[in-house]
């Protein structure tokens, strides 16, 4: 190949866009693992209302006292508010993950549009090298061949 080096004339605009890339990967990231986080403490607050359910009825057995059945009503209430509350809070976190995931596949293909244009020039440079390499080559033969 030739001495020279492949120079991308948009380089700069593609390692933009692959750190915009890099970046709505990473945001997208914390907003999932954020819901993941929110998912895992609304399956604990539903396993504290079953136990919690069950022991109230575990104590509705032989005599009852209001005091007993209005702490089980209070923690239910509790338990159950909690619980909405993550609710509310994942459903507030879905707009936001879905434009981060919007964003990315938005960042996702310029970049690959850029890479393709990217490898198109390569590809164009290649055969540009190839093509002086068989000329020199020729016109090496031709010098060989006048002096004999």
């Amino acid at each position: 190949m030739s001495s020279r080096r492949f120079k991308f004339r948009l380089q700069r605009v593609l390692d933009v866009r692959k750190r915009v890339e890099l970046a709505a990967r990473q945001e997208l990231s914390i907003l999932n693992r954020e819901k993941n986080l929110l998912e895992e403490k609304l399956r604990d607050a539903e396993r504290r209302r079953i136990e919690s359910l069950h022991l109230h009825r575990s104590g509705m057995v032989g005599k009852l006292e209001i005091d007993m059945l209005r702490m089980h009503a209070s923690i239910s209430r509790q338990e159950a508010g909690h619980a909405h509350s993550l609710i509310l809070k994942r459903a507030a976190l879905e707009p936001r993950i879905e434009s981060a995931l919007r964003l990315l596949l938005k960042a996702s293909s310029e970049r690959k549009g850029l890479e393709s244009l990217h490898d198109q020039a390569y590809e164009d440079w290649k055969r540009g090298c190839r093509r002086a390499e068989r000329r020199d080559e020729l016109e090496l033969s031709m010098i060989g061949n006048i002096e004999k």
